[in-house]
Parts: structure tokens; sequence; C-alpha cells
């Protein structure tokens, strides 16, 4: 696996942490102690920060959230869908499997959601992306 430590150029603090920029991607960190109202704030952020920047791909890493409301997830899920809107596409990284049997008990919809389990396995799926044009 490649090592893309050195790939991040800092861009600026947003509600759930540094927001960087690396390989034509915006790379969002969720901290764990987000909630609902901090997340929509983050939401916001996102679609700002992609409007501004050359990045056309966005990595939500949700690897340090061991909790998520449907709710919650909810607002993660609308703003991948209006990533998409904006023309440009979202991943996931870092479910753990204990927020997602959670989601799965609570029925909601996952459609549309593409998701890793690592960060480096997000930049390799953009990368992809990127070079052949394959769906997620």
């Amino acid at each position: 696996m490649t090592d893309y430590t050195d790939d991040f150029e800092f861009t600026r603090e947003g509600p759930g942490g540094a927001i960087h920029e690396a390989r034509g991607c915006l790379v969002v960190p969720v901290d764990a102690a987000l909630n609902e109202d901090a997340l929509e704030r983050l939401g916001k952020e996102i679609l700002q920060r992609l409007g501004q920047s050359r990045a056309r791909q966005v990595i939500i890493n949700v690897s340090g959230v061991s909790l998520l409301s449907s709710h919650g997830f909810g607002i993660l899920r609308d703003t991948a869908r209006a990533v998409g809107m904006m023309g440009s596409t979202t991943v996931f990284a870092g479910f753990q499997a204990g927020v997602v049997s959670s989601l799965v008990d609570l029925d909601v919809d996952f459609n549309g959601i593409s998701a890793v389990g690592t960060m480096a396995e997000a930049f390799d799926v953009m990368e992809r992306r990127n070079t052949d044009g394959s769906p997620l």
C-alpha cells in the first residue's frame, strides 16, 4: 500500500477537525464527539470548500466514530449526495463494525453510499476513478 502521509496540504479547520486537500481530494475527518448540529455545519463546510477548491472528490474519514445516530448518518449521507449534485464523488473510510451493525438494525438507507475500510483504500479507489473513470 502507498503511504500518503506526505501528500497532505493543510487547508483550514472545520467543525470536525482539519480539512486537508490531497491528491485532488478533500479529506474530511469526522470527530467522534460531533453532535448533529456540528455534523450539519461540517456538511456545509464540505460543500463550501468543494466549491472553492480544485478537489473533485471527497473522502470522509469516520474511523474515529464509534457511535452514530440514524439522523447523524442521514446528515452525512445527504452531504455525500449534495457533493454528487456538485459533480463530485464521495467515499467514506473506516466505518466501525459496531456503527454499521447499529445502522442496519435501525434500517437506515445505504443507497448511493460508497465506503472502504481504510484511508489508503479510499485514495486507491479515488485514483482508480481518476485513471479509468470506473464507478466506486
